[in-house]
């Protein structure tokens, strides 16, 4: 089911039931994307009267229950379970994975740590630095790291697209205050222009004047730093 909403009902009215039956269903629910079915089947499963001995499971339910000084106690058992909330929609719970697998300090979470810093948060990033220099990850391998992560800046073409078509929402578009101004001030030319000298030379006046706004939206745009995510 694609609805995480459905799911989490289901694993909910799995534990209300109470049927070990279920057990294998909502097991299988700690490894859903989403945490709210993650936390709904950690806490049904234990309705039905599911017991674990595995070090494996155990880190499974930790991490849908999110206890993250549990998941860092269990160790290198609980590391399938902490990269597994990697893929976690939520920032909060990736940022929180990764400072976990730091506390852990095991070099099998070196990898998923250096995929994490090309995650498209920025606080992610960051704890996937720290966390990388206690798993022993290469400092080396860390500017690779980075240099995957999502880019995000304004569309150049975009600006200057719009400033030649409608002066001053190019500006708009990157957040320029004075980009309202620069568009009043030439519908008031424009219009003062067509009642003084006709329509056709007010656009042959203003066309290389449009010219120019496109080009420095453009460039400007091509000069501006990453947005942050």
């Amino acid at each position: 089911m694609r609805n995480s909403e459905i799911r989490w009902q289901a694993a909910i009215a799995l534990g209300e039931i109470g049927d070990p039956g279920g057990t294998a269903a909502l097991l299988d629910s700690l490894r859903d994307p989403d945490k709210y079915v993650r936390y709904a089947s950690a806490i049904s499963l234990l309705k039905t009267g599911y017991r674990s001995a595995s070090e494996d499971e155990w880190s499974l339910y930790y991490a849908g229950m999110q206890e993250w000084d549990k998941l860092a106690a269990a160790g290198k058992p609980a590391l399938p379970a902490l990269f597994h909330l990697m893929m976690d929609t939520d920032s909060e719970v990736r940022r929180k994975a990764v400072q976990t697998l730091g506390e852990i300090r095991h070099r099998d979470a070196g990898p998923v740590l250096v995929k994490a810093l090309g995650d498209e948060n920025r606080q992610v990033r960051w704890e996937a630095v720290l966390a990388s220099q206690k798993c022993g990850v290469s400092p080396m391998l860390l500017p690779r790291g980075l240099c995957s992560r999502p880019r995000f800046r304004k569309n150049p073409l975009i600006a200057g697209f719009l400033n030649f078509l409608l002066p001053g929402l190019g500006y708009g578009y990157l957040g320029k205050w004075w980009g309202i101004m620069i568009f009043q001030i030439d519908i008031t030319v424009t219009v003062w222009l067509f009642k003084s000298t006709g329509e056709a030379n007010t656009y042959s006046m203003l066309f290389p004047f449009y010219l120019l706004l496109a080009a420095h939206a453009w460039h400007i745009t091509k000069t501006m730093p990453e947005e942050a995510p």
